[in-house]
């Protein structure tokens, strides 16, 4: 298996993954404020992994991290905190 560098190298396509909180909405799984789609992280995990495993098997190279809103002060908003669900 070639690496990214080696695959970019050569001039091959890659393909990143698609929104994670967009797929989050679609399949219904609750994204509420503070954390939006972070909050799938704590309360719904497999959902996130599956989104994952579901972007690479539509042929997915490349895929990020559900990082958004997990910056240290979101998960210590009113009401959150690790751990312990709202």
């Amino acid at each position: 298996m070639l690496s990214l560098q080696e695959r970019l190298g050569q001039g091959d396509t890659i393909l990143l993954d698609g929104a994670t909180g967009t797929e989050l909405q679609r399949r219904q799984i609750p994204t509420p404020l503070p954390l939006w789609s972070a909050a799938a992280l704590i309360n719904q995990p497999e959902a996130v992994r599956q989104i994952h495993l579901d972007y690479l098997a539509a042929g997915a190279d490349i895929l990020t991290a559900n990082s958004f809103r997990t910056y240290r002060r979101t998960p210590g908003a009113p009401g959150w905190a690790i751990g312990r669900k709202p």
